[in-house]
């Protein structure tokens, strides 16, 4: 067994260092960690931005335990989407509009959420 990553001690469940690390810099409980690190476990090829984005949205949240387990729910119901860069299209908006990076990540993870409905989103955002 390996020594290097703690283990839950009831579950005795592995947790990722990198979830065990996001659960401890917001004071997260070991239950919402335990959620945390089984939803994860499964998604390899965007684990890195995944856990990106959960960072950078926790530490704007007033209730980051709250914020978490919406997270959670989103990445169960296949809804969140991890931190990813803007496609041109939203980077031209990006970019006439001068957005903050608060605007910007918050732009491209709803544009880049509603694949189906991308380019009608995109003109009804420059309509306005």
């Amino acid at each position: 067994a390996r020594h290097d990553v703690p283990a839950d001690v009831i579950t005795g469940q592995r947790i990722d260092p990198d979830v065990a690390e996001l659960c401890e810099h917001f004071t997260i409980e070991d239950r919402i960690m335990l959620k945390l690190n089984e939803v994860m476990r499964d998604r390899h090829a965007t684990f890195g931005s995944d856990m990106e984005k959960l960072w950078e949205e926790l530490s704007h949240a007033r209730s980051p335990a709250g914020l978490l387990m919406a997270k959670i729910r989103q990445i169960q119901d296949g809804s969140f989407v991890g931190k990813v860069a803007a496609p041109k299209e939203v980077q031209r908006l990006i970019d006439k509009y001068r957005l903050d990076n608060d605007a910007r990540t918050k732009l491209t993870g709803f544009i880049c959420s509603r694949t189906e409905s991308q380019d009608k989103d995109l003109y009804e955002i420059e309509r306005r």
